[in-house]
């Protein structure tokens, strides 16, 4: 390198050295970034269908897979609104080129062609499958947005409807029961009123997969019954998994179905919790974040023992929190929540999630918890594919959160 500088002009050489200093202290900021924060890259099921594309071995079913796969990172929290956006629209992309494909190839009306459409939809879980009022009223954005822990939130709710002129009483009936004409308008209606309220990102891209005559899911819908099917409390891990696994095929969709009907399960329970928290004040400042706990013992304990469900929980419960506080500070910190571990008694299962103030995904939480540990020497298990949810040795609990809120004061 020296020897070539000797062939140069002192600009040219002051020019090379500046930029190997900025590629150097690029290096070292992705390296940082890399090592510092926890985030979510593309999804595997999508990174699978691209492959599967290249090699000209890609199918209306690989493709409805990476769509679930994307979705999923949505629903979870894992990747930013505007990033869901960009990446749903390369797979509409694909969705039409393979649809226009398989129309020329295949009869559409074939009790096994899979068909897939986009549409934009309402961002209330599981509504087609159950009655718009229990969606609404365990809808997290919706549950926290109009207070509904609280009396007065649940008159906001009444008062809601009653705008929009939905009757309470078909507002109650199972959403495929509804009367036609307010089916077709309740999406119209809903986004004609939502900056009243307050109401925010009400509707979202979303895919639609049709198999055959009967069966018709939104990817969201199969999201939400694949999440609950894998981290249901009343299985192992290993049958939870190849259930998940089973009702991913289009020929076992009543196991989905039976997904689906757990989901709005834990969506309730869910819910239950975050009001308890509220009622109770369990969601309490430590410092430089906010901590909770699900108590032993508690009624839905069970339901909060593996990370998807608590990650979810802890979501809920940190929007309920900053809705409720006057503080703008403590609504600005991040929330660490803890429960048992389900599939071991021994362990606390402790999760972290980036304050809602925060634009980006990433999170600290994961080398903050290793860092915690080290510091404390107590028994801890970094066993999840994502770093910010760990087992801690119950005993060592108390000590952990100690290491944990020095180092981040």
């Amino acid at each position: 390198e020296e020897d070539d500088e000797d062939d140069m002009s002192i600009e040219e050489v002051a020019d090379k050295r500046r930029e190997r200093r900025q590629w150097e202290e690029q290096r070292k900021k992705l390296l940082f970034e890399y090592t510092e924060f926890s985030y979510h890259g593309k999804a595997a099921a999508v990174t699978m269908f691209e492959v599967s594309s290249k090699m000209n071995r890609d199918t209306p079913e690989i493709l409805w897979w990476a769509i679930v796969g994307q979705s999923e990172q949505y629903i979870a929290g894992k990747i930013e609104h505007n990033r869901y956006v960009l990446e749903a629209g390369d797979l509409q992309a694909h969705v039409s080129h393979q649809m226009n494909n398989s129309a020329a190839t295949l009869d559409p009306l074939a009790s096994n062609a899979v068909q897939i459409s986009f549409d934009q939809e309402l961002a209330l879980p599981l509504y087609t499958h159950w009655s718009l009022m229990e969606s609404l009223r365990n809808s997290p954005n919706i549950f926290c947005k109009f207070k509904l822990w609280t009396q007065k939130g649940n008159r906001k709710l009444q008062e809601f409807l009653a705008e929009l002129g939905l009757p309470l009483l078909q507002c109650k009936q199972q959403y495929a029961s509804m009367d036609i004409s307010l089916r077709n308008n309740v999406k119209v209606w809903m986004c004609n009123m939502a900056e009243k309220y307050g109401l925010e990102n009400l509707l979202f891209a979303c895919f639609i997969g049709k198999c055959g005559y009967r069966d018709h899911f939104f990817a969201s819908d199969t999201t939400y019954g694949l999440m609950a099917l894998l981290e249901s409390p009343a299985d192992d891990v290993t049958t939870s998994f190849f259930s998940a696994l089973d009702a991913l095929s289009w020929s076992n969709t009543e196991l989905l179905r039976h997904g689906i009907q757990l989901a709005k399960e834990c969506l309730v329970v869910t819910m239950q919790q975050v009001h308890s928290f509220m009622d109770l004040g369990s969601i309490i400042c430590a410092g430089p974040f906010l901590y909770g706990t699900v108590q032993e013992g508690a009624q839905h304990s069970r339901h909060f023992g593996r990370p998807s469900s608590l990650f979810r929980l802890a979501q809920c419960a940190l929007q309920a929190y900053a809705a409720n506080t006057k503080s703008r500070r403590f609504a600005s910190l991040p929330l660490v929540l803890a429960a048992d571990y389900a599939d071991d008694g021994a362990y606390t299962l402790v999760v972290g999630i980036p304050p809602l103030c925060e634009d980006s995904t990433k999170n600290f939480f994961g080398r903050a918890f290793e860092q915690a540990s080290t510091m404390t020497h107590c028994t801890y298990q970094a066993d999840f594919f994502y770093s910010p949810a760990v087992l801690v040795y119950k005993q060592d609990r108390g000590k952990f959160l100690d290491a944990l809120v020095s180092l981040l004061v």
